[in-house]
């Protein structure tokens, strides 16, 4: 969350930067599937809610370049998408879950599954059974990503659509390019899945079919 007045220019210029390096490099990308991982979410029902200057500067970035993003620190599961972006809180890795307090704040129809209340029990639809933890799991194919919401023992609470790749010509043959950034890239030749776990912060292990190139930009906002 970064405040301009908070401590002072140091911290807006250095905010400044990491904007420009976050719009730099979605720029640059030519991978079939631009995600984008964070922190803290652009909309979540949870008790610290929704991020506004996410909401501001991320959310027309990741329409503008066909991404989409992933995030942790409301401990939920949760999948919103908004405008033909997919946003997903993965952040039930410690316990489950908060209460959907915000719920408010997600656009009206954004909100396609939600794990909330303690054990589960506020979720949306509900889930059977005590639910403790969670994570999810991203299975990237040729032409779509398919993404599992898990609880805590590998049970499916929820399934995506199909989130199909971008439409970038001649993608799949060019590699992503090699910069000196700390960027988290994955461009392997077999099929796996990918599994998050997320609690205050959002990791990933990103694994791809022959010829689809993935590049994951970790940006803990």
């Amino acid at each position: 969350k970064a405040d301009a007045g908070k401590p002072g220019s140091l911290r807006a210029r250095v905010a400044k930067q990491h904007w420009e390096w976050l719009e730099r490099e979605l720029g640059k990308s030519s991978a079939n599937f631009l995600w984008v991982a964070g922190h803290y979410p652009v909309w979540s029902s949870g008790d610290d809610g929704s991020t506004q200057c996410l909401i501001d500067r991320l959310f027309p970035l990741l329409q503008a370049h066909g991404a989409h993003y992933i995030s942790g620190h409301d401990h939920q599961l949760s999948h919103v998408r908004h405008k033909g972006t997919n946003m997903f809180v993965v952040g039930a890795g410690k316990e489950c879950c908060y209460n959907a307090v915000n719920a408010w704040q997600v656009p009206t129809g954004a909100l396609q599954f939600l794990l909330a209340g303690q054990e589960g029990a506020g979720s949306v639809p509900p889930v059977g059974g005590p639910v403790y933890g969670g994570y999810a799991s991203l299975n990237f194919q040729a032409d779509a990503v398919f993404i599992v919401l898990r609880s805590h023992d590998g049970d499916a609470l929820y399934k995506t659509p199909p989130i199909h790749a971008r439409d970038v010509p001649k993608a799949r043959l060019r590699p992503v390019p090699a910069h000196e950034d700390k960027i988290q890239r994955a461009e392997l030749r077999s099929e796996d899945t990918a599994y998050v776990v997320s609690d205050f912060g959002a990791a990933a292990l990103i694994r791809c079919n022959l010829l689809v190139s993935c590049f994951v930009v970790m940006a803990m906002i």
